[in-house]
Formats: structure tokens, sequence, C-alpha cells
């Protein structure tokens, strides 16, 4: 599949030249601004970091050993 892909767009490169490559950065651009205005102040972007090793370790041991489908069953308190 990727051989028909290479061949298409090396086909295309020839037809066309390059002239659709400022087209599509210039949308992406006027996409980006719109996206901006629409939802400014409703993103909100958190970094993360581990400050501690051996409970993230743990963390992600439970997130991987968790069943999250509808057929678990229920967990009674002891």
């Amino acid at each position: 599949m990727s051989q028909v892909r290479r061949e298409v767009t090396e086909e295309n490169v020839a037809a066309t030249g390059a002239q659709l490559v400022p087209v599509f950065a210039r949308r992406e651009q006027a996409v980006t601004d719109l996206f901006g205005e629409l939802f400014s102040g409703r993103i909100v972007k958190r970094s993360f970091s581990a400050g501690n090793a051996d409970g993230y370790g743990a963390g992600r041991a439970a997130a991987e050993h968790a069943n999250l489908s509808t057929q678990r069953t229920s967990v009674e308190p002891a």
C-alpha cells in the first residue's frame, strides 16, 4: 500500500508541483485561529509530573489490572 501511495504522491507532485502546500498551511492557520476564537478561555492545558515513582508505578499497575467491563461484579465493603 505504501508503494501505491508513494507513486500517487509523486504523480500528483509532478502534475501540480508543490503548489498546494502553501494552501494547506494557510488553511491550517485559519482553522487554528478560528478554533482559538471559538474556544478561547475554555481550554485548560495541564501538565503532569510524577513526584513519587513508587506511587506512579502502583497507579499504573492498578490501572492495567482494572476491570471496566459491564460484566464486572460489584465490590462490597469488607
